[in-house]
């Protein structure tokens, strides 16, 4: 599935827990919230020319276009700068974090930091690293003149030190920030940075079991700490004639996967892990990041397509299978699933969850259209603002009887208009709970059907695209 003589490498975010603050401008206005707070404000108010808001898979984004309506803290250059995010990110945990007590005594500093377990920070024995001293960095003058009024250079950085730790459940939403450049930002006038992880595949290496896995992996892992630690020390900190005892860098293993597939989008993949931290996985399942498998946004349906093509065929581990052939006979069992489905109207497993928002719009959404021309053909208030619902793409074949129907139907601000283009009913909305029948009865006096092809044209996705491009050509 990877070139094995090349690297391929993720790029993640340290998570930051939603309870921790941050200071920020918005709109020319300078604001100390919780990230918590800073979302839901973002939220609220809405500046389509400046940020819009993305779903992938488990993860929500608040992308930032070149604007500087919104600017958050970062280290660069030596300096603290106020600087546009390419995006905030945010997604749901119910896990246990660490909570670290961090003081300087210097500036009596004493407060708290949330991390994960997989932090950093930590080595595979769950044991603080040492030495700390460079570990957490802190910015004791953030407080002067009311927020921050100048560029600070590097002598306002000041160690801190961690006092002691203990673990506590959280559930809750965790936060990154994605910085060009820098790839930093500061909570709680701490500078949290994001971290690298580097996948290897070695198809040369085939472990009898997870525990000769964890074996190879650990010596990979040493030997590549050991190559990336001499080039740094030889050439990075020469350059710079710093001293090697400030080389910091450590490679461990985190996990070992059997199988893995790796898409060409940033924080695309999936893998099966067979190890994780030093300890064997029994029964493991397939792990994804980025690829949405679960989503608001996308039909049951889809979704279990999208699934099948990766867990049942890109990440089948059998021996001696045509991956090709594999693809084509899920091709066949997802047609004729597609097409129960349709027949038996089974719209919670066809259909697209989408919502009236009362916005207003240069052009009306299509979700939007759905719903008004439901509400329209069973002249009922079935859809308003805030009401969700299942959108699904629609064949006409009795144009100029739904154009007249519509022409003489009374004005409702929740209807289509009478004069309304019929070439832009596309689709239509169902409610989570309906009478089968009657509305069933509704759309064959209507001639309005479910075309197949269209629908399965909307639940191949692009990432369905290049799952099969991958599958093709391994």
């Amino acid at each position: 599935m990877e070139n094995p003589n090349f690297f391929k490498y993720v790029v993640y975010g340290d998570s930051v827990c939603g309870l921790h603050k941050i200071l920020f401008i918005f709109d020319k206005i300078k604001y100390e919230m919780t990230l918590d707070e800073t979302w839901e404000l973002l939220k609220r108010f809405s500046f389509k020319d400046v940020y819009y808001l993305t779903h992938v898979g488990d993860k929500e984004y608040i992308h930032f276009k070149t604007s500087t309506i919104f600017k958050i803290m970062t280290y660069v250059n030596n300096k603290i700068r106020w600087v546009v995010p390419r995006y905030f990110m945010r997604h749901r945990v119910n896990e246990d974090v660490v909570v670290l007590e961090i003081s300087n005594n210097k500036f009596t500093y004493h407060g708290f930091l949330y991390v994960t377990k997989d932090h950093s920070l930590f080595n595979e024995k769950f044991e603080i690293k040492q030495p700390l001293d460079n570990d957490l960095k802190f910015l004791p003058k953030l407080r002067k003149q009311n927020f921050i009024e100048k560029i600070f250079n590097i002598n306002n950085i000041e160690l801190v030190h961690i006092e002691n730790r203990y673990v506590l459940p959280y559930d809750g939403c965790v936060y990154d920030f994605e910085v060009d450049e820098s790839h930093n930002f500061i909570v709680d006038d701490v500078i949290v940075h994001n971290t690298d992880s580097l996948y290897i595949n070695i198809p040369s290496i085939k472990p009898e079991n997870p525990e000769a896995a964890i074996e190879e992996a650990e010596k990979i892992s040493v030997e590549i700490n050991n190559l990336i630690t001499e080039y740094i020390d030889n050439n990075v900190l020469k350059k710079f004639n710093v001293d090697k005892t400030n080389n910091r860098t450590s490679f461990k293993t985190e996990l070992v996967a059997g199988s893995m597939l790796l898409l060409d989008i940033k924080k695309f993949y999936a893998y099966k892990p067979i190890c994780n931290n030093g300890m064997a996985i029994e029964n493991p399942k397939v792990e994804y990041k980025g690829i949405p498998v679960i989503r608001n946004d996308t039909s049951k349906f889809a979704q279990s397509l999208l699934r099948s093509m990766i867990e049942d065929v890109a990440l089948n581990e059998e021996s001696d299978i045509n991956m090709k052939n594999l693809l084509k006979e899920l091709y066949k069992e997802k047609f004729n699933e597609l097409k129960k489905a349709i027949d038996g109207f089974d719209i919670k497993f066809i259909g697209t969850p989408g919502k009236w928002k009362s916005t207003e719009y240069k052009a009306e959404p299509y979700i939007m259209t759905s719903m008004r021309f439901y509400n329209s053909i069973t002249k009922s208030e079935t859809f308003k603002d805030g009401v969700s619902g299942y959108v699904v793409p629609i064949e006409l074949q009795a144009r100029i009887q739904i154009k007249n129907y519509l022409s003489r139907l009374e004005n409702n601000k929740f209807y289509l208009t009478p004069d309304f283009d019929i070439d832009k009913i596309n689709f239509i909305a169902f409610p989570y709970t309906f009478d089968k029948l009657k509305l069933l009865k509704i759309l064959n006096e209507f001639n309005i059907k479910i075309p197949f092809n269209t629908l399965w044209e909307k639940s191949f996705s692009s990432t369905c695209e290049r799952v099969s491009e991958i599958i093709k050509n391994s």
